[in-house]
């Protein structure tokens, strides 16, 4: 059995550069703007993690430089916030 997993677990890794979480389930609540992905984070792979909707978790990231969010369930338009990361130069 496997059970989705909690983005906060990677809230002590404060150097964190590269996540991919690509092929996991992702927790409903962990998406959310509550939790915690490092603010180092640039590369971030999300591919096929059942999300059904850009999660609001991303606007912090303001390192972001790429993301991978192919093959999901999300459906509707890009929100407008995602633009507004600063480096933000690739989006899949």
């Amino acid at each position: 059995t496997s059970y989705p997993i909690d983005l906060n677990l990677f809230f002590s890794l404060k150097s964190l550069f590269f996540l991919d979480l690509s092929g996991n389930k992702i927790s409903t609540a962990s998406l959310s703007s509550d939790s915690y992905i490092p603010l180092t984070v640039e590369l971030l792979f999300l591919k096929q993690c059942g999300i059904k909707e850009f999660p609001n978790i991303l606007k912090s990231l303001q390192n972001l430089y790429a993301i991978d969010m192919s093959i999901n369930e999300i459906t509707g338009k890009i929100p407008e916030w995602l633009w507004s990361l600063p480096r933000l130069n690739s989006v899949v």
